[in-house]
C-alpha cells in the first residue's frame, strides 16, 4: 500500500478533481454593526445583519462572509442539505475574527451546525461560549469534504449543572456525528475548552495539522477510524478542571485501522485532576491496528507519555519511533506511569516496535531512577512478550531547556486604544537559538528566529498562538512552549474613564415637566469631547436613554470636563411621572455603553416625585 502522506495527498486530489463548481454560486455579506436584513447582502456596502437571514438565503455554492471585528450574541448558524458552502470573513485583516458567542447557560448551544453538507469550509471565525463550536452531522458517508481552518475556539464548556464524574458530558470545539470522509482541521487555536475534536463514528481520511490547543480539560482529541494524520501541532498545559473517574488524556485512540500517524507534535505538561487516573499525553485505549508515533516530544505528563491499554482486546503493530520523553509519567502514583506504560488488562499483550527513542527519566535524590523509561505491567504474565525494543537511549543526551515566554506590557496608565507590545522568550541553555511560529504550528529548525527585541504585535487584533522552541547542535530540541495571545479582547485600563453626576429630579408631575438632571463625560471618547448616552432606570427597570450633550459651564475644570457640552436635562415619559407620583422609588442612571457603571451620586430615591434620601 502507499505510504501515509502519499495516500492522503492522493485521496484529496481525487476529491478535488471530482468537485464541480455550483451553478449560481453567490456571496452573502453579513455585519452585525452596519448591516440590515432589508439589504440584499450581496455587497460589502449593503450587508445583512443577522445570521438567521443569511441562513435563509444560503443555497449550494454560497459563501457567507462575516465582517471582522463584529460579533453575534446568542445567534447560531445552521447549514442543512447544501453543497460547497463556505463561511469565512471579510474586511480589515488586522481586526479580530468575526465572533459567534453564547453566554454559558444550563442549555446546550451550537455556534455552527452542519447537517448532510458536502464540501464545507469554515475559516477565520471565532467561536466562544457554545457547547459545540462546529458540529457536523451525517446520515451516511456520502457527504465528503469538511475543512476547518484558522479559527479560534475559546471557553467551550459543558452546560452549567451538567457535570457528572462518571460520564464525560463534555463540550467540544469540533464534533462529528455519523460516518465522515476527508476532514481537514488545520491552523486552528483553542483555549479553555473541554475537548478539541471528537467523532462519534469512524472518520476515513482525517488531517489534524498545525493546531495549538491550550488548557484543554478532558480527552482533547479522539481518533477513531482509518487513514488519519495528526501532525505539526502543540498541546499546552491541558489539565482537567473537574474529576473524571476514568482519567483524561490529550489524545485518545479508539478502534483504528489503515495508515494512521501522529508525528512532529509536542505534548507539554499534560495534567490530571487530583486523585484521577491517567493524565497521559497519548492513550491507545482499545484496539488500534497499524499506528505510528514519531518525532514527537512528551514533556512532564502527569501519567505516561504514551499508555498502551486495551479492554476486550488491545493494540497491535504499533511503531513508536524517534520520540523524546522528558520526565514523563513521574507523578502518577498508579501503574500508568513512565515514558511509555504498557498495561495489558485482561491479559491481552500488545505488539509494538519501540525504537530510536530518547528517555530522560526522573531521579531520586541519590541519583537513581524513580520512574522507568518503559513500564511493563509486572502483574500480567507475558505483557511485554510482543514488544520489540531497538536502539532506545535512557539519560544519554541533553535537551535544550524549555523556553519561558514573557510579555512586555504598556504602562498601566496608557489610554491608547491601539498599542504595540513585544512577546519575548528565553531559555537557560546557553547558546541555544529560539525559533517561533504564529500560525498554530510546532516550530521547526527552519522556522523564523526570535528577534532580540521579541515579536511585536499590535493590540487589539486577531488572537494568535505564539509558539517557541529551542535548538542547539548536539542537543535534543526543547519542547514547544506556547501562549495563546488573546489580543481580540484588549482595551486600555480605564483611568479617569468617566466623570459624572446624577443631580436628581426637578419639575412637576402636575405640569408634565418632571425631569432628570445631571452630566456625564467618557474620557475615552475623543479625549472627553465626545457626547455619551446615559440610561435612566426606575426600580431597576430602564425607562429612557438620553444623550448628555447640553451645555453645563459649571463643570468645566481639569479632571471634570474638557468642555461644557456634557449635561442632560430630560423630561421623563408621562407614564413614568405618574408612577413616581406616589410611594418611594429607586432612581439609577448608568452609562448606556457600560451597564455596570453608574453616574456619581446614583442611585437616588424619589418620594412622591421629589428627590429624597433612600
Amino acid at each position: 500500500f502507499l505510504p501515509f502522506p502519499m495516500f492522503f495527498a492522493l485521496l484529496w486530489t481525487i476529491i478535488a478533481l471530482g468537485t464541480a463548481p455550483v451553478a449560481g454560486a453567490s456571496t452573502l455579506y453579513v455585519s452585525s454593526s452596519t448591516g440590515a436584513d432589508s439589504n440584499a447582502g450581496t455587497s460589502p456596502a449593503a450587508p445583512l445583519k443577522s445570521l438567521a437571514k443569511a441562513q435563509a438565503l444560503t443555497t449550494s455554492g454560497t459563501s457567507v462572509l462575516l465582517l471582522r471585528g463584529d460579533q453575534w450574541l446568542h445567534e447560531g448558524l445552521a447549514i442543512v442539505l447544501k453543497d460547497q458552502v463556505t463561511v469565512a470573513d471579510y474586511g480589515n485583516a488586522s481586526l479580530p475574527r468575526p465572533l459567534l458567542v453564547f453566554t454559558h447557560t444550563e442549555k446546550s448551544t451550537v455556534c455552527l451546525m452542519l447537517q448532510n453538507v458536502k464540501s464545507f469550509t469554515v475559516r477565520n471565525i471565532a467561536f466562544e461560549g457554545c457547547t459545540s463550536g462546529v458540529r457536523a452531522e451525517y446520515t451516511s458517508d456520502n457527504y465528503p469534504g469538511l475543512t476547518i481552518e484558522n479559527n479560534l475556539f475559546r471557553d467551550i464548556h459543558q452546560p452549567v449543572g451538567s457535570y457528572q464524574p462518571a460520564w464525560g458530558n463534555w463540550a467540544e470545539a469540533i464534533s462529528i456525528g455519523g460516518a465522515s470522509t476527508n476532514v481537514v482541521v488545520r491552523n486552528n487555536i483553542a483555549i479553555r475548552i473541554d475537548a478539541f475534536f471528537a467523532s462519534g463514528s469512524a472518520v476515513n481520511g482525517l488531517l489534524l495539522d498545525s493546531n495549538t490547543v491550550a488548557k484543554c480539560g478532558y480527552n482533547c482529541v479522539g481518533m477513531t477510524g482509518q487513514n488519519m494524520l495528526l501532525t505539526n501541532s502543540v498541546f499546552i498545559r491541558d489539565t482537567s478542571p473537574q474529576l473524571f473517574l476514568y482519567g483524561t488524556t490529550d489524545i485518545i485512540v479508539g478502534t483504528v485501522s489503515g495508515n494512521n500517524t501522529i508525528e512532529n507534535t509536542d505534548f507539554n505538561y499534560r495534567g490530571e485532576y487530583e486523585g484521577g487516573p491517567d493524565g497521559c499525553a497519548l492513550d491507545f485505549e482499545t484496539s488500534a491496528t497499524g499506528f505510528t508515533v514519531r518525532n514527537s516530544t512528551f514533556y512532564k505528563s502527569f501519567g505516561a507519555g504514551i499508555m498502551i491499554f486495551g479492554h476486550e482486546t488491545t493494540s497491535h503493530n504499533l511503531n513508536i519511533d524517534s520520540n523524546t520523553f522528558i520526565h514523563a509519567g513521574c507523578v502518577q502514583p498508579r501503574n500508568d506511569h513512565g515514558g511509555i506504560g504498557v498495561m495489558c488488562p485482561g491479559g491481552h499483550a500488545p505488539s509494538a516496535t519501540i525504537q530510536n527513542n530518547q528517555f530522560l527519566t526522573c531521579k531520586f535524590a541519590n541519583g537513581s531512577t524513580s520512574t522507568p523509561a518503559i513500564f511493563i505491567n509486572p502483574a500480567v504474565k507475558g505483557c511485554g512478550d510482543n514488544l520489540t525494543l531497538v536502539n532506545n537511549g535512557m539519560d544519554k543526551m541533553e535537551v535544550v531547556d524549555e523556553p519561558q515566554i514573557s510579555l512586555s506590557p504598556v504602562a498601566p496608565t496608557s489610554t491608547a486604544p491601539i498599542v504595540k507590545m513585544p512577546l519575548l522568550a528565553e531559555t537557560r541553555t546557553e547558546g541555544a537559538e529560539l525559533r517561533y511560529t504564529l500560525d498554530g504550528s510546532r516550530p521547526g529548525p527552519f522556522s523564523p528566529l526570535l528577534p532580540p527585541g521579541g515579536v511585536v504585535l499590535e493590540w487589539p487584533g486577531p488572537d494568535v498562538a505564539f509558539n517557541v522552541r529551542g535548538f542547539k547542535q548536539g542537543m535534543l530540541p526543547s519542547v514547544t512552549q506556547g501562549m495563546i495571545v488573546e489580543r481580540s479582547v484588549y482595551a486600555p485600563r480605564q483611568h479617569l474613564t468617566y466623570t459624572s453626576s446624577f443631580d436628581g429630579l426637578d419639575g412637576s408631575v402636575a405640569q408634565g415637566t418632571l425631569a432628570v438632571r445631571g452630566w456625564a463625560v467618557n474620557w475615552n471618547l475623543n479625549g472627553g469631547h465626545g457626547a455619551v448616552q446615559v440610561q435612566v432606570n426606575v426600580d431597576l427597570v430602564p425607562v429612557m436613554t438620553i444623550v448628555a450633550n447640553q451645555s453645563r459651564p459649571d463643570i468645566v475644570q481639569p479632571g471634570t470636563a474638557p468642555d461644557p457640552d456634557h449635561g442632560f436635562h430630560a423630561v421623563l415619559p408621562i407614564a413614568v411621572q405618574k408612577q413616581l407620583e406616589s410611594g418611594t422609588h429607586l432612581l439609577s442612571v448608568f452609562f448606556a455603553d457600560d451597564k455596570h457603571t453608574q453616574l456619581a451620586a446614583s442611585p437616588k430615591c424619589a418620594c412622591k416625585a421629589q428627590t429624597c434620601n433612600c
